[in-house]
């Protein structure tokens, strides 16, 4: 509630601002930065009142803030502009960790209205783990016109003109210039792409890599690796969804790497890539069980544990003795417990985590999850059965001792 009052108190102080002058649109950019998120976040609001076309591009680099709340205001902001080279940038926002802020990105890709938004709006729409969000994005998508089912080709001279502007125009061109060249397709632009991937800003290096993901061309793969280790996580997320796109077998263990990234929507990017050269690799030969386990992990970071299941158990019939799927096959049972436990489906909750503790005995953290599972359900006794092996095998975790203590006080 607290927080929803100060978000009420900024808009209403903004609604009270008279008219801004140019020096004022100015203040606002640089406030963008200011070491306040509250600062920062008012900021980005009242830049999206105002409507100025040259606030795009601060407003842009915004979307890479530390703080959820001043991304979700500037993916508003960018929304109520309207401007279409906020397309791609709300594209990648999508993927944020915050809930809000992923709902505001569909809601500003809808206000905007651009057809190359859909296909990222109806996976969102379809699959995304909030239930505001995937409303949100499906309304977006009604204010959406569908693409043409033809478009027309484009012409050798917009093409050069396009490669042009990428290498010699200012940072708007170039990156306009790579979201349109990816569009189009023409394998012309893979070399100056490639090169704009190495480009002093990061909004042009994150559209480079799409472009190259879209065009698809192999010559990519080996800078798009590089890309991995951009300092942008917006140019490394998009990177690795290219680096899928193109499906190359040889990014299959950066990608794996990827996955430990500290950044969870490049670790989300990279699983996506994962599990799409991993089925390309087991279309060819599908008696890896190395590649079965990769997808696995891959699967779990999607949060998709029923898949991962099954993939790391076709892992294990083909090498029993592998032992890290084995391991895995219990983690990822013991977070489908925890998924099935967040929505109050504490039996079968239970029922996940007995199938975890059969495949590792020694998972401390099912044995605590099991026993709060059981606690919910007013089977103390066994909770405090469970608390006890899970603190026989990890003792110097709280959580299980603590959790212990609760239930004796039942």
């Amino acid at each position: 509630m607290g927080l929803k009052l100060i978000l009420c108190a900024l808009a209403i102080a903004a609604l009270v601002v008279p008219t801004v002058v140019a020096d004022e649109v100015d203040d606002l950019i640089r406030n963008l930065e200011d070491e306040s998120e509250w600062v920062r976040a008012n900021a980005a609001y009242e830049l999206g009142e105002l409507g100025d076309p040259k606030t795009i591009i601060p407003l842009i680099r915004a979307l890479e803030d530390d703080h959820w709340l001043v991304r979700s205001w500037v993916s508003e902001a960018l929304g109520k502009i309207k401007d279409t080279r906020a397309v791609d940038p709300l594209i990648v926002a999508l993927k944020d960790e915050n809930d809000r802020v992923r709902a505001n990105a569909a809601l500003a890709l809808g206000e905007i209205g651009d057809p190359r938004a859909i296909d990222s709006l109806n996976f969102v729409a379809e699959g995304d783990m909030d239930q505001v969000v995937r409303d949100t994005a499906s309304k977006a998508l009604e204010k959406i016109p569908a693409l043409p089912t033809q478009a027309m080709p484009a012409v050798a001279d917009e093409v050069e003109d396009l490669i042009s502007d990428l290498q010699y125009g200012t940072i708007t061109d170039r990156s306009n210039a790579a979201i349109s060249l990816g569009n189009i397709g023409d394998t012309r632009a893979v070399d100056p792409l490639i090169t704009a991937l190495e480009d002093s800003s990061s909004i042009v290096r994150l559209n480079a890599a799409k472009a190259l993901g879209k065009i698809g061309d192999d010559k990519a793969v080996g800078p798009l690796i590089e890309s991995l280790k951009d300092e942008s996580s917006w140019v490394r997320t998009n990177a690795a969804e290219a680096l899928g796109n193109i499906g190359d077998i040889s990014a299959f263990v950066p990608l794996i790497e990827a996955l430990s990234d500290e950044d969870s929507k490049v670790r989300s990017g990279a699983a996506v890539g994962l599990v799409v050269i991993c089925n390309e690799i087991i279309s060819i030969d599908p008696e890896y069980a190395v590649v079965w386990y990769a997808k696995g992990i891959a699967l779990m970071v999607q949060g998709d544990y029923d898949a991962a299941i099954k993939a790391y158990d076709e892992a294990i019939r083909l090498d029993p003795d592998y032992s890290e799927a084995r391991t895995s096959n219990a983690v990822a049972w013991n977070n489908k417990g925890s998924a099935l436990a967040d929505s109050f489906n504490y039996n079968e909750a239970i029922r996940a985590y007995d199938k975890a503790i059969q495949l590792d005995p020694k998972l401390a953290v099912a044995w605590n999850n099991k026993g709060v599972a059981l606690a919910e359900l007013g089977r103390y006794d066994e909770a405090i059965l469970a608390f006890d092996e899970a603190i026989r095998l990890d003792p110097w975790d709280s959580r299980a001792q603590s959790n212990r203590d609760l239930v004796l006080e039942q």
